[in-house]
């Protein structure tokens, strides 16, 4: 059982590293942008924890144990996938807080 919770602070360490891409606002201060990202992203890697677990519940419940050992491709895919929820979920919260994407 502890496999999992390290997995999931794994992700969560690694969230906390990871860029989804710059972001304006032009009704806010710039020095509140960053603080802003950074809330949206540790909110988006909460949900994805909880979500993950929710879904090895669920496997675990049905006896499907394919994510639950030691499988490169299992993980490989799992973290791919988790990316790029984060990623997903923190464009939304920073869109629901009025941001748009900034041209490059």
């Amino acid at each position: 059982m502890i496999r999992p919770f390290a997995v999931l602070g794994l992700l969560f360490v690694l969230t906390a590293c990871q860029s989804t891409g710059h972001w304006r606002n032009p009704q806010l201060p710039p020095e509140r942008w960053a603080k802003d990202e950074a809330a949206c992203k540790r909110w988006a890697a909460r949900e994805v924890d909880r979500e993950y677990a929710a879904d090895l519940d669920a496997e675990a419940d049905r006896g499907d144990t394919r994510y639950g050992r030691p499988n490169a491709q299992g993980t490989g895919l799992t973290l791919f996938e988790s990316k790029r929820r984060r990623n997903t979920l923190t464009a939304d919260c920073m869109r629901s807080r009025g941001y748009v994407p900034a041209k490059e």
